[in-house]
């Protein structure tokens, strides 16, 4: 393998919706969340810096899925960003507590 190459498939995207913040360090940003996708019932755990991120939100985040030794299958988010509604029902629902 050449010098600087990484042995790291590219990153890959997962949206979601964030429906809990398990643990966060307020000083370095890293979290611990619990997202819902479209495609299963089953919560997924996410590892990274989600600065910010609130639950109910929709997010679009980029890394690389891994195996914890003690916590199982978990997406580490290598970057995160809030995804906006696209239609008048996903606006309303996103503003009505």
């Amino acid at each position: 393998m050449a010098a600087g190459v990484s042995s790291r498939p590219a990153p890959q995207v997962l949206e979601a919706v964030l429906e809990r913040l398990t643990y966060v360090n307020e000083e370095t940003g890293y979290t611990v969340a619990r997202v819902a996708t479209v495609r299963g019932s089953d919560l997924m755990t996410v590892v990274g810096a989600l600065l910010g991120a609130q639950p109910g939100e929709s997010l679009r985040m980029r890394g690389w899925w891994s195996s914890h030794a003690q916590y199982g299958r978990q997406f580490e988010v290598m970057s995160c960003s809030t995804v906006l509604p696209a239609t008048i029902q996903g606006i309303i629902a996103t503003n009505t507590p």
